[in-house]
């Protein structure tokens, strides 16, 4: 698509056809270069994935078919992200889920961990970054699970470990979605889950989303994002303790939170 050049007329920033929509194998109506079809990605969203080329066919943009182009990654991870072409951007992101608290027993009554908080989630549209040449990101891991009770004195379970937040710094501002609390072991009396991470800044715009990806996006019941079958932020299961509580046996583990994810859609 190296013909095709799509140029923003407020400040200048241009880039190929190939660099400003999603690639895919879906063709684009009416266009060809060197006589071979030109392909991309259908648009699933049009709030958050239409952009504008300039390049029309029956007098509606393309940019409003086909996905723009975005980047996707996953917990752990830190790195810089070129965006010297561009002039706005759109994040989607979640901080690591907490660990679930390991099971236990007091003699002979069941306990249960508390379960990992959900990381943060937040989508935040439309940054400006036009005066940028890069961004920076660190996706946040997921918590450990906690351990079970154990069959040697002393007999006591382990809480469930935090996530790690996400962060993107652009220019002076650092959007955060923070990571879930680990949920208490199930020695504690109350067992308490861990608390949900928050996000910086506050407003929570989008409480679901159906992305490209395929990627769903949700605040309720649990917060987590979904993209091809694996889930994102959400806070491990408590860890139960022993059916029959004697020595020979230690319940369950609770389980590990997972990790964050963080995706970032580009415009001219």
């Amino acid at each position: 698509m190296s013909f095709f050049i799509v140029t923003n007329t407020t400040n200048s920033r241009s880039n190929t056809l190939a660099n400003t929509l999603a690639p895919g194998s879906v063709s684009i109506t009416g266009y060809t270069q060197g006589g071979a079809s030109i392909t991309s990605t259908s648009l699933v969203n049009s709030t958050i994935e239409s952009t504008t080329t300039n390049y029309k066919y029956t007098a509606t943009d393309i940019g409003n078919s086909f996905c723009a182009i975005y980047n996707d990654y996953t917990g752990p991870a830190t790195g810089t992200l070129p965006v010297a072409n561009y002039s706005k951007c759109t994040i989607v992101m979640c901080g690591g889920g907490g660990g679930g608290g390991g099971g236990g027993s007091t003699d002979p009554v069941q306990q249960t961990g508390g379960s990992g908080g959900d990381g943060g989630i937040t989508i935040i549209k439309d940054i400006n970054i036009s005066s940028l040449t890069s961004i920076t990101y660190t996706v946040g891991s997921g918590g450990i699970g906690g351990l079970s009770w154990q069959s040697i004195t002393p007999r006591t379970a382990t809480a469930g470990g935090a996530g790690n937040a996400t962060n993107v710094v652009i220019s002076s501002t650092t959007y955060t979605a923070n990571a879930g609390n680990g949920g208490a072991a199930a020695s504690q009396p109350t067992k308490t889950p861990g608390n949900a991470g928050n996000i910086v800044p506050t407003t929570q715009t989008y409480t679901s989303a159906t992305l490209n990806g395929p990627l769903t996006y949700q605040t309720t019941p649990d917060r987590n994002i979904t993209i091809s079958s694996t889930t994102y932020g959400q806070g491990g299961s408590s860890g139960t303790g022993p059916t029959a509580p004697i020595p020979t046996l230690r319940g369950n583990n609770g389980q590990a939170g997972r990790p964050g994810y963080l995706r970032i859609y580009l415009y001219p």
